[in-house]
């Protein structure tokens, strides 16, 4: 999987907008430091519930990201869940249309 990093807005599981560094995959995923939206190790069970990859670490800085799709295990809220899992899912579409705008740019 290839992830691309830019630093975006982006809404906490408890709907706050914050600047945090993301990761896009090219699978249609979202990465984020588990600390940026206030998950630590009282949420493991919550991610280990969710089927896809929830974690992933970067070698070369030791630094963990968690997906942001996984996230949505850990929010009991139903209104709030919804919202993340939108706004994670409005990221992803922002994301692809600039990279396609960069792409296309850059070949021109």
């Amino acid at each position: 999987m290839k992830i691309n990093f830019c630093v975006v807005q982006m809404m906490r599981p408890d709907g706050v907008l914050q600047q945090a560094l993301l990761g896009f995959g090219d699978d249609d995923t979202v990465w984020i430091e588990p600390h940026e939206i206030g998950i630590g190790p009282d949420k493991a069970e919550a991610l280990a519930r969710y089927k896809g990859i929830a974690m992933i670490s970067h070698p070369a800085s030791q630094c963990v990201f968690v997906n942001a799709f996984a996230v949505a295990e850990t929010i009991t809220n139903p209104e709030l869940r919804s919202r993340w899992l939108t706004h994670t899912t409005s990221l992803i579409k922002k994301h692809k249309e600039l990279r396609s705008q960069y792409e296309s740019t850059r070949n021109n």
